[in-house]
């Protein structure tokens, strides 16, 4: 199920249909509480009184001339188990698949808004004038920003992040996009040799991106990288532990050989 943007409805869209997902801190909503209330009495949920996130992301899928988009919250039937479990096993498909995952990395929660849509403001760039040069700041690093974030502390959105193939990060500075072969920050303009080199470092070089990997890769040494990663993030729910890191585990788990896992722990 996607969300239809045209029609503001949760639908059961055509196989193949291209859709965009978004990765962001659910929050403590204010603005929600009709959706979230008719999302876990009745289904599918009235796209009514949505935070400044939802309204932005929905906004931008349009821009992009996409129908639909992905919103876990709002696309998983919030009353049956059982297909949150099967949704939460396909977590690793649901993202690589995705045209391009929206990270809403400003702000705390749901009601920020995706900084520069929809009337959503952001952060000036600063500038100063020199007789007849004007000096503008390449803002911060695009490591720094993630790194600083709500959303970067968070357990579920460690694996959205990883996941996917193509992000368009939104921060209250800029906007970024980061693919597995190159990077853009919207502040400064980069040679095409350039935005396609990646950089493990973070010494503050454009050249690095703001994702340290930019994809789960094969070896098992990354699968224990990123389980000593995950086990810093925040979850609401500790129970959620392990489905938080589902669809990382699936991705290893096809591997050839599988990399399988035990309650977590790689085997």
């Amino acid at each position: 199920r996607l969300i239809d943007c045209t029609k503001r409805a949760v639908v059961t869209a055509p196989p193949g249909s291209l859709y965009i997902v978004l990765s962001y801190v659910l929050g403590a909503p204010k603005q929600d509480t009709a959706s979230v209330s008719d999302a876990t009495v009745n289904w599918p949920p009235k796209l009514v009184n949505l935070p400044k996130t939802i309204e932005d992301s929905i906004e931008a899928t349009l821009l992009f001339g996409l129908q639909y988009l992905w919103i876990d919250r709002y696309c998983i039937n919030q009353l049956n188990s059982e297909e949150q479990q099967d949704q939460v096993s396909q977590t690793d498909v649901i993202y690589a698949n995705a045209e391009l995952t929206i990270i809403a990395a400003a702000g705390i929660g749901p009601d920020f808004g995706l900084p520069g849509v929809n009337k959503t403001k952001r952060s000036c760039q600063p500038t100063i004038r020199i007789g007849d040069i004007t000096l503008a700041s390449t803002l911060p690093h695009p490591s720094r920003s993630l790194r600083i974030s709500k959303w970067a502390t968070r357990g579920w959105t460690y694996q959205e992040g990883l996941l996917s193939k193509r992000r368009l990060i939104f921060t209250s500075q800029q906007t970024y996009f980061e693919c597995n072969s190159m990077h853009m920050a919207e502040s400064s303009l980069m040679p095409l040799n350039v935005i396609h080199l990646r950089q493990d470092d973070e010494d503050g070089d454009l050249s690095a991106g703001a994702f340290k990997f930019n994809n789960p890769g094969s070896s098992p040494v990354h699968l224990k990288h990123f389980i000593s990663e995950f086990s810093g993030k925040s979850l609401t729910y500790p129970a959620d532990k392990l489905n938080a890191m589902k669809g990382i585990f699936m991705h290893f788990g096809k591997l050839k050989p599988p990399v399988d896992h035990l309650m977590g722990i790689p085997m």
